[in-house]
């Protein structure tokens, strides 16, 4: 008797994935990570499974035939921020890739109520939710968490258990320390205008501690942060800028924003010349002069996009007890803000 062939289904459950599953895998399909392609390929044919010449015909019949409709909606939730156009890009264009179709809700409570936000998407029949950063740092919602599949963006969503798809801001600074040390800047300064994403604050402000305890005491120089809740006029604000300055002579100033960039030019500060200039997160009318890192925002979007669609597949509804948050890379620019 002929051995039994070993089904799809049978497959899947050795791969410990659905059956939806391994048949796209077994195809390629962009749908599926490249990681688990290779392990359910590797399993098939470590088990020898072979698809069904008949069943094999008429699904490619079926795939090959026009896509009516698109796979699933996915809700994307926007704020306001120079940051959206590209990770909507991103959003879109993945989406576009595997099958699914994306529908934009504005978050705003002056606007829409969380709890009416929660009603329309359970009443669409959406699942998969997709949050970009807020405007407001560091905020939450009250919706249904187990009605949804969930990646948020960036660190604005306090809500534990939510996966996220952030920057990799730390290894950004500590790349710009061992950097600027071979180009033989001794004296960095770190200075943050902090209007929102504290958390990239706090960041660069344990970064530079690490920083400071490897460098010769005389060279050390106490980071500069202006706070969200400093109540201090942009008068006042750029007076203590020039006396942090003034008192610790940099040759180099890292910063999060352009507006530290024209603060030493209104103070006729030379830049490369007398001190350089790196923006941490520089937006793209800088590209071509500043030196700095250029979030990827597009790369981010699709990234997100791809992971909130393999929860969907595996039907990863509600909050994790152990969210797996992915990070991402920033672009490196070296403009001409260094000498």
């Amino acid at each position: 008797m002929s051995e039994k062939r070993l089904s799809i289904r049978k497959l899947a459950e050795i791969c410990g994935v659905s059956a939806m599953t391994v048949s796209l895998a077994l195809r390629n399909h962009p749908r599926i990570s490249e990681s688990t392609r290779r392990h359910i390929q590797k399993e098939a044919d470590r088990h020898g499974y072979e698809p069904s010449a008949p069943l094999s015909k008429v699904m490619s019949q079926i795939r090959h035939a026009p896509r009516l409709q698109a796979e699933e909606t996915i809700a994307v939730l926007t704020s306001e921020g120079d940051f959206l156009p590209p990770i909507l890009k991103g959003i879109r264009k993945k989406a576009a890739e595997m099958g699914y179709a994306v529908d934009m809700f504005r978050y705003d409570p002056a606007y829409m109520t969380e709890r009416r936000l929660n009603d329309i998407l359970i009443s669409r029949g959406i699942r998969g939710l997709l949050i970009t950063p807020f405007a407001k740092d560091q905020q939450d919602l009250d919706i249904e968490w187990d009605k949804f599949c969930t990646v948020a963006m960036g660190d604005t969503l306090t809500k534990p258990g939510v996966v996220k798809i952030v920057r990799e801001f730390f290894n950004d600074m500590i790349f710009l320390y061992n950097y600027l040390g071979n180009e033989n800047y001794k004296r960095v300064g770190v200075a943050f205008y902090v209007d929102r994403l504290v958390w990239h604050a706090r960041i660069a402000e344990a970064a530079t501690l690490l920083h400071n305890r490897e460098i010769k005491p005389e060279n050390r120089i106490p980071p500069f942060f202006i706070w969200p809740w400093d109540d201090k006029t942009d008068t006042q604000q750029h007076a203590a800028f020039t006396q942090w300055f003034s008192q610790n002579s940099p040759d180099v100033v890292i910063a999060n924003t352009s507006i530290l960039y024209h603060w030493l030019l209104q103070n006729a500060v030379s830049i490369p010349e007398e001190v350089g200039f790196i923006n941490t997160s520089m937006s793209s009318e800088f590209q071509e002069t500043m030196t700095g890192f250029y979030p990827d925002f597009e790369q981010m979007g699709r990234v997100a996009i791809d992971r909130l669609i393999r929860m969907l597949q595996d039907n990863e509804l509600g909050l994790n007890e152990y969210p797996r948050s992915s990070l991402v890379q920033s672009v490196w620019v070296r403009g001409k803000t260094l000498r």
